[in-house]
């Protein structure tokens, strides 16, 4: 047989190099366990046990590799069928522990050098028990993959009942790419503060990112040639994965690769027990090279040279004069008669203990860093308040722009096909926002801003990841749950900015910040929709190349990951309970103030603001998800085609809505910001209300109606939040929660209503409930101009204080 065209040689090459590389590994670290430090801990067992593992997987791809593991179809002989099968079953099956072992070796670590760093210590828990979850099902699912079991390595067997194996696989993809990436993260805060010179520090950061990253570079080339893999075997529409003799080509990268993973990964759970190991034989060697120079040079200076036949006769070690290093030879090799101090950082035993250091109060030490404690929200003003704004409008483009890319990538895949499942999408992203404030509230309240903010890209990312199976499997109820995460992202993002902008600088220019934020979000989904549409996701048709694509949600998440570790270390204004109830007692607010003698005021505005709220978020995205189809329906009743295709004017109402915002900010410099909403919300109503009753002559002239509304449309559920937030002192974190669920609601359910109302009548008629919902939402305006001192009196900005 030809080994021009098999891969057999290069599998069996790569598996045992790697193996060989783990093995020595393994050994060292054994050898400091049980020979030199005389103590055995958890992980070094546990790693043993992943060595077993490794080598039961390499045995097995090794053996595959001469039975025909890598070879075409028609090169595999009969004889060989049954042993090849074996081995590649047996190799997908023990993957999942081994992996699982090392993962939970390199987090114990972990856990015991978590003393007072509590997010590596929650953190590396909650990975160990993913991990280990995420091995046992996989495990279980590759043993089981057909009924009867003995099928799944029995060719012979042509009736058995299989399901897709390879599938699982792909699924179970990202969760171990999001395992990695928390590996990756989890130390990253303890290995900054450690009490080390700042080079050093940086080469053991550098290092230990470096080899993440390594490890999950190959956990990524073994999925990449898994797809390809499944790609293969769905073109042949085969159900059994290990019993196709063509998975042996196709899958033979996906199993070097898998082998790899595991061996690496065992190198990098080994290598950092290792350093007092390596250390010690760098003093022998040192010693041995200076005992040789000695001996030298006393042989060259005497006459006597039989005396010198054993240079430790010739130079006796005198306790007065014994020289540095045979002093730190002593020192290594004899035991300590006494526990050491606690200004010597290296324990008894020779492993060197992690000194995370005393941190003076008021300063945190990072290491590159330098961050004092987060100063109050409430004291910021001019500068100082411009620039935290800066950062957190930077962030909210950040993630706008990766989640249109994002969502653009998923809308390759056919996973939606018809317009109630496109009104399901809509629903679970606006549901996740609606379930944001129950996991914000506590977060923005007990920890802070920054942690509610990496709380949201921690959502996103997962998010992010979830879309990858999803869209490879087609697989819509995944694809609901994924794009639900992501929505909560969004939420908890949006919830967390706009408080933030709000509280950030002085009160009378909340709806300013809040609108100008807005904005930034907008330009955001401006240059995403036309780098996606028109730049990177073009000419996206066969499965290699939307393979290609899906990579792209890889490099979003890992571009996540990044930008929250920068924001981890960005110092952010803070504020706490008890200053914002020391801030609500210098406002001239009336807490004593009840409608109906039992409504507080401040219960009124909040409950008002929801609802209003609710409304023009429900309002809007009916708007965006229905005007599509009433502009096809006008371009069939009167034959005329609409001057933008469906792509392009999503893009200019998205554009539009930018300056929309931006107007409106500027409006308020000048003019009571529940004037400008009042005057917002009538503008609107006038221009659904023509939507719904005018005859339009073309599919164009109702496009331009779009615009004119889109100018007035986006800025209502931000102008809401900004003005029911604005100068309330306690109750901000309180109100900015119950606001948000409904933003969710409004979003979540009014498609639904929209679609009925459309199944009932016409599409032009369901625009009505786009008018409903805009007179309804008006009522908080004019309860704040029937009503104005339920909020903080509002003062013209001038433009000396911008």
């Amino acid at each position: 047989m030809s080994l021009e065209t098999s891969r057999s040689r290069a599998v069996f090459v790569g598996v045992s190099a790697a193996w060989v590389l783990a093995t020595v590994v393994v050994c060292a670290r054994l050898i400091r366990a049980f020979g030199f430090i005389k103590r055995r801990s958890l992980e070094d067992c546990i790693i043993l046990l992943a060595w077993i593992l490794a080598f039961g997987v390499n045995f097995a791809v090794d053996f595959g590799t001469f039975k025909g593991l890598g070879y075409h179809q028609e090169l595999i002989t009969t004889e060989w069928a049954s042993q090849l099968v074996k081995s590649e079953y047996v190799a997908l099956i023990l993957f999942n522990p081994a992996l699982m072992a090392t993962e939970s070796a390199i987090l114990l670590l972990y856990i015991n050098i978590s003393r007072g760093q509590k997010f590596l210590r929650v953190g590396s828990w909650i990975t160990l028990v993913l991990a280990n979850v995420r091995g046992v099902l996989i495990t279980f699912l590759t043993a089981f993959q057909c009924s009867p079991v003995v099928a799944a390595f029995d060719p012979s067997i042509e009736d058995a009942t299989c399901f897709s194996i390879e599938k699982i696989y792909i699924a179970s993809a990202p969760v171990n790419i999001a395992i990695d990436l928390a590996i990756l993260v989890l130390p990253i805060p303890a290995l900054t503060s450690l009490s080390l010179p700042l080079v050093r520090k940086a080469i053991v950061i550098l290092a230990f990112i470096l080899g993440v990253i390594f490890i999950t570079v190959i956990d990524v080339a073994r999925i990449y040639y898994l797809q390809l893999a499944a790609t293969n075997l769905s073109q042949i529409q085969s159900t059994k994965l290990a019993t196709n003799r063509e998975f042996s080509y196709n899958a033979s990268m996906a199993l070097l690769w898998s082998a790899a993973h595991i061996n690496v990964g065992i190198v990098g759970a080994c290598m950092p027990t290792l350093g007092p190991l390596f250390a010690l034989l760098a003093r022998n060697a040192l010693l041995k090279i200076w005992e040789t120079r000695r001996f030298v040079q006393r042989s060259s200076s005497t006459v006597e040279l039989p005396q010198l036949q054993n240079p430790r006769q010739a130079s006796p070690s005198i306790p007065g004069t014994a020289t540095p290093a045979q002093l730190q030879l002593r020192a290594s090799t004899q035991p300590a008669a006494e526990p050491c101090t606690e200004d010597l950082q290296p324990s008894c035993n020779g492993e060197v203990a992690m000194n995370f250091g005393s941190i003076p109060p008021g300063l945190s030490d990072f290491g590159f860093v330098n961050l004092r404690e987060p100063e109050c929200i409430l004291d910021m003003r001019s500068f100082k308040s411009t620039k935290y704004c800066f950062f957190v409008c930077i962030l909210l483009f950040l993630v706008v722009f990766l989640e249109v890319l994002l969502f653009s990538v998923a809308g390759l895949a056919p996973v939606v096909r018809n317009r109630i499942q496109t009104i399901g999408i809509t629903s679970a992203t606006y549901g996740g926002i609606a379930l944001a404030p129950t996991l914000g509230y506590r977060i923005v309240c007990d920890v802070g801003f920054k942690a509610t903010f990496l709380t949201s890209l921690g959502l996103c990312c997962v998010g992010t990841l979830m879309f990858w199976p999803s869209a490879a499997l087609l697989c819509y109820p995944s694809y609901l749950v994924s794009t639900a995460i992501v929505g909560m992202a969004a939420g908890l993002l949006d919830l967390t900015a706009n408080t933030f902008l709000v509280l950030c600088g002085p009160p009378c220019y909340a709806e300013v910040r809040v609108l100008f934020g807005q904005g930034v979000e907008a330009i955001a989904g401006t240059i995403g929709n036309v780098l996606s549409e028109k730049v990177i996701f073009q000419n996206i048709g066969s499965d290699q190349s939307l393979i290609a694509v899906q990579w792209t949600y890889l490099a979003i998440s890992v571009f996540v990951v990044l930008l929250g570790i920068f924001y981890y270390y960005l110092p952010l204004p803070e504020v706490t309970d008890s200053q914002l109830r020391a801030w609500h007692a210098t406002l001239p607010l009336d807490d004593t103030r009840r409608f109906f003698g039992r409504i507080p005021s401040i219960v009124a505005t909040t409950a008002i603001a929801t609802l209003s709220v609710t409304c023009a978020t429900g309002a809007v995205v009916c708007l965006r998800g229905n005007v599509d189809y009433l502009l096809s329906s006008i371009s069939g009743s009167t034959g005329t085609s609409p001057v933008l295709k469906t792509a392009n004017f999503q893009i200019v109402v998205t554009a539009i809505d930018a300056v929309g915002l931006f107007f409106a900010a500027l409006l308020c410099l000048f003019i009571p910001p529940r004037v400008v909403l009042l005057a917002d919300y009538v503008c609107a109503i006038v221009c659904s209300a023509l939507i719904v009753t005018f005859n339009w002559p073309s599919a164009g002239s109702l496009q331009a109606m779009t615009f004119a509304l889109s100018l007035f449309l986006w800025p209502l559920p931000n102008f809401v939040v900004a003005i029911a937030l604005r100068g309330i002192g306690k109750w901000t974190k309180r109100s900015a929660c119950l606001i948000y669920v409904g933003v969710g609601l409004g979003g979540c359910i009014f498609p639904f209503v929209m679609w009925a109302a459309t199944q009932s009548h016409f599409v032009q008629y369901s625009f009505s409930v786009i008018v409903a919902l805009f007179s309804t939402g008006t009522l908080f305006p004019v309860y704040l101009v029937l009503v104005p001192d339920t909020q903080v009196p509002w003062r013209a900005p001038c433009w000396r204080a911008l």
